[in-house]
């Protein structure tokens, strides 16, 4: 049953060398049909190359958008991948398996865009969406992308909490999905919308009323003290200074603005020093672990 291929410990059984053809790369006269199945040679998984006259089968078409969402290998493109949806539509009804698959990959490309972007609260609306969309799915659907659910499921939770709730929430969602850099980034924000949120630095409340801060200067000094307290209070090792540095932003200007002792008290609060050693201190040490710190290089 197609429905297996990816459900339950799916992470184990993502192949190291997998033969799969670009679905950018399709020409017209070629269709990509084949299976994912484990190739026992080399672990790998192989796309066949069939005729553009076969018609691609329903199997095919849910594996591949399996493969899609849960492998995160850049090697299928979602709009080629759409036009084999709708080319099966047109060749005969779309059985409502493959219309359940279809909204799926529409909304998760949504929600992967959004969580780029570091748009916390679009990523909860678009995980909403592909949460009830699986809610009345098939069963045979729900169990294809129950890995999905699983991961996404408990943003179900948040939908109501505040913005800065929201942002840590999510950060979470891009360490599962690999998006260290929108982690980092979602994480700052967390910690800087809190902060301004418990020190009651405007009067208006924007970032609780409206989803984002108009403050920008005293949310500017906010975060050079933040920085300042992250490294004397947890001296990171596992990484170097100059990464947050770079992807945060200098943490030199504007912290003479800030009065002596103004916001200590409060900022050393237990809440906000957990935020920062949770969040904060196992992103970077993620991004260390895989490898991956050349990726901030660009910035």
């Amino acid at each position: 049953m197609w429905s297996n291929s990816f459900s339950g410990n799916y992470e184990k059984r993502l192949y190291k060398k997998p033969r799969l053809i670009n679905l950018n790369e399709t020409s017209s006269e070629k269709l990509y049909h084949g299976s994912l199945n484990p190739s026992p040679e080399d672990g790998g998984a192989s796309i066949l190359l069939l005729s553009d006259k076969e018609k691609p089968t329903e199997e095919y078409l849910v594996t591949i958008i399996q493969h899609y969402i849960f492998s995160r290998m850049n090697v299928i493109n979602s709009e080629n991948l759409l036009q084999e949806l709708d080319r099966y539509g047109r060749l005969s009804a779309m059985p409502r398996t493959l219309i359940y698959a279809r909204k799926i990959l529409k909304i998760y490309d949504e929600f992967q865009t959004n969580l780029k972007l570091c748009s916390a609260v679009k990523v909860v609306e678009k995980a909403l969406d592909l949460l009830d969309v699986l809610e009345r799915a098939p069963v045979s659907i729900k169990e294809a992308f129950k890995p999905l659910h699983d991961k996404i499921g408990f943003l179900k939770k948040v939908r109501d909490s505040p913005l800065w709730v929201k942002q840590l929430s999510v950060a979470r969602v891009a360490i599962d999905e690999g998006e260290y850099l929108s982690a980092l980034i979602l994480s700052r924000e967390a910690i800087l919308t809190y902060s301004c949120i418990t020190l009651s630095t405007c009067g208006d409340k924007s970032c609780i009323k409206k989803g984002f801060c108009l403050n920008a200067s005293m949310r500017d000094d906010i975060e050079c003290y933040l920085m300042k307290l992250f490294f004397r209070e947890f001296k990171p090792q596992t990484f170097e200074t100059r990464l947050l540095s770079e992807a945060y932003g200098s943490v030199k200007t504007k912290v003479e603005k800030i009065s002596k002792g103004l916001f200590s008290l409060r900022l050393k609060g237990k809440d906000v020093k957990k935020i920062v050693e949770e969040i904060y201190v196992k992103a970077v040490e993620t991004v260390t672990r895989e490898g991956l710190g050349g990726s901030f290089n660009y910035l």
